[in-house]
């Protein structure tokens, strides 16, 4: 039970801070106590679920990380098998 309130309450915080990487860093808290909730009730669904949000949160805080290693992995496919 504590697991589900400490999810809400960082939901509610969330909202209210201004920055986005602050926002997302307080939302990934969020996501694991969701999970971590969910596995304490037998939910793995639901487990599951916000541990690819949590991950998803992850990519969002580090885009611009996320978007150059795509872009090199994009460039790499291209070279390697369109050529």
């Amino acid at each position: 039970m504590i697991f589900s309130i400490l999810a809400f309450i960082t939901l509610i915080i969330s909202i209210c801070i201004k920055d986005r990487k602050r926002s997302l860093c307080v939302q990934s808290l969020n996501c694991l106590f969701e999970a971590i909730y969910n596995f304490i009730i037998s939910a793995f669904t639901g487990a599951f679920l916000s541990i690819i949000n949590l991950i998803r949160s992850f990519l969002f805080i580090n885009k611009k990380k996320f978007m150059q290693i795509t872009s090199s992995m994009r460039k790499l496919y291209v070279h390697e098998f369109c050529s």
